[in-house]
């Protein structure tokens, strides 16, 4: 759906995409826009004294599934012996299955950060160099196919503790956008004005590639 919206955008999406590189305006409007609608970024309310209040935000995941989320909350307005939260999610942009809560500052744990030893494209080609600092160099994978295979040592095990192992990476993409022509202002103007209306737009756009019988 960010792709199709995009595209409404015609001829003028490459501009428009290139503007929030270096406009802090345009970024900030796109953020309100989204928290707005919740459709990448869902508010998470406590209830307290003075009604629903934010207190936390369960941040996009991409086009996987992120099977556990940790969003740290601050109950210290909660009166009595019972936590109320809220999440209204817009229809067909998130699955909930389990919640859970942990009070307390938890156990300590101790970190420690690893270097990739090895990277190795599909086609042979070794970009550990390019993937080792945070810097102006990357691994460009324009298409959907290229991939690369990378090798970290193993952290050691400390008596006691459980070893849990997460991947810090930074990168970003382009989308691979359709044929330009006229913008479809009307649309946007709609999507962007209107509460709700970019969740009907990718309602409708679902039951339309469902008709079409695609799978």
């Amino acid at each position: 759906m960010i792709k199709r919206m995009v595209e409404l955008r015609g001829r003028e999406a490459g501009s428009w995409l290139s503007l929030l590189d270096h406009d802090r305006a345009s970024v900030a409007a796109l953020e309100a826009w989204g928290a707005q609608e919740e459709t990448y970024r869902l508010r998470v309310e406590v209830e307290e004294p003075t009604g629903w209040e934010l207190r936390g935000t369960l941040p996009p995941g991409g086009p996987l599934l992120a099977e556990d989320r940790l969003i740290p909350l601050d109950l210290s307005r909660v009166r009595g012996t019972q936590l109320r939260i809220r999440l209204r999610p817009p229809v067909g942009f998130w699955a909930l299955n389990s919640f859970a809560v942990a009070y307390g500052a938890g156990q300590e744990v101790s970190v420690h950060h690893v270097a990739a030893k090895s990277a190795m494209t599909w086609d042979h080609k070794d970009v550990l160099a390019d993937l080792t600092a945070v810097d102006e160099r990357y691994y460009p994978m324009p298409d959907t196919t290229d991939r690369a295979e990378l090798t970290f040592p193993a952290p050691p095990r400390t008596p006691g503790m459980k070893r849990t192992v997460f991947l810090h990476s930074r990168g970003w993409y382009q989308l691979h956008l359709g044929a330009g022509g006229e913008p479809d202002e009307k649309t946007l103007t709609r999507l962007t004005s209107v509460p709700g209306a970019p969740v009907q737009f990718a309602a409708d756009r679902f039951a339309e590639w469902r008709q079409g019988g695609v799978r």
